[in-house]
């Protein structure tokens, strides 16, 4: 019987999976994970964004709120 050798599974090139969890992981550090699920929950189950948009303000409102507490203010200056 010959002896079979496999070769092992290699990692995929396809860079898709590891932008996924970057997105994934930044969004659960901000706190608004919780929304995001909802809202993709929601777009999973109707099949159009424009029947989420409660959740869509949702998600929106949490992340301005990070926003605001995490970025520097902005200053203006006149010319």
């Amino acid at each position: 019987m010959p002896t079979v050798v496999l070769d092992p599974p290699s990692k995929s090139t396809n860079d898709d999976d590891d932008d996924e969890d970057q997105v994934t992981s930044a969004i659960r550090k901000t706190g608004c994970f919780q929304f995001h699920e909802k809202l993709q929950e929601c777009y999973i189950e109707k099949k159009d964004w424009r029947d989420c948009t409660k959740e869509m303000q949702d998600f929106r409102q949490c992340m301005k709120q990070i926003q605001r507490t995490t970025l520097p203010p902005t200053t203006t200056t006149k010319q």
